[in-house]
């Protein structure tokens, strides 16, 4: 909304539409905005996912540093001896070397990417920054950096965290299902789309799906068997299901 020119947009969608639906909201509002005070329009989205403006600040190589061994992969950096991340800029595309084989990077959002690569395909591989250079990739429950991460690599989390990660399906037609990954110490909600949420922990074993505090949204793992969560309640019951 936009209370000094008495604007508002809202966008309907007959599925789960992650955060594409806030840019195609603001877009929409920057078009009226331009048009009521009879002003060039704003130009329109890329429609060509591969062209990525700022592809040197992804430019470099990621390691993924190895667990010690008395603490779950899901902690740490992951994957000891796993191979490096090298991601190249050529001008408007960013390509990543993974061992021998190439991939041009699909740009999904800031700071996010698909990867056409069997390896990559399951989540999208995500960046972060500190102070505005990026240090550090993620893909699902993997934690990679590079040379200017200066930060720690190891976290304190409660014991019971190790059992919540997983796949977790149920027969609700608008969130068929979501993963949980555990990484640098905090649990996240990774949905179909590719987008995620931080839980964070309530009491008695509840979380906050979303960073935002005035977000109802709350999850609880139940059915603890062996240590491993075999159910998670999120509005409605979703159970863990074999695939990763």
């Amino acid at each position: 909304a936009d209370m000094d020119d008495g604007l508002g947009v809202i966008v309907l969608m007959n599925g789960p539409g992650g955060q594409s639906d806030e840019e195609i909201a603001k877009l929409a509002l920057e078009l009226v905005r331009a048009a009521l005070h009879d002003q060039e329009l704003p130009p329109a989205p890329p429609t060509d996912a591969t062209k990525v403006e700022n592809s040197t600040d992804y430019a470099g190589t990621y390691r993924a540093c190895p667990a010690p061994r008395h603490e779950p992969a899901e902690g740490h950096c992951r994957k000891a001896g796993a191979k490096p991340l090298t991601l190249v800029a050529q001008g408007d595309r960013l390509t990543l070397r993974y061992g021998d084989q190439r991939a041009v990077l699909e740009q999904r959002g800031p700071d996010r990417f698909y990867v056409e690569h069997p390896d990559f395909v399951l989540f999208l591989l995500r960046f972060g920054r500190e102070k505005g250079e990026v240090v550090e990739a993620f893909h699902g429950p993997d934690w990679y950096v590079n040379d200017r991460y200066a930060g720690p690599t190891t976290f304190d989390y409660p014991e019971e965290w190790r059992g919540y990660p997983g796949h977790y399906c149920s027969h609700n037609p608008w969130l068929t299902n979501f993963r949980i990954v555990l990484r640098k110490g905090a649990l996240a909600l990774i949905h179909p789309s590719g987008d995620e949420e931080p839980l964070v922990p309530l009491s008695d074993g509840v979380f906050r799906v979303g960073e935002e505090e005035r977000s109802p949204e709350r999850i609880r793992f139940d059915a603890i068997l062996n240590g491993q969560a075999l159910c998670a309640n999120l509005c409605g019951d979703y159970y863990r299901t074999f695939t990763r």
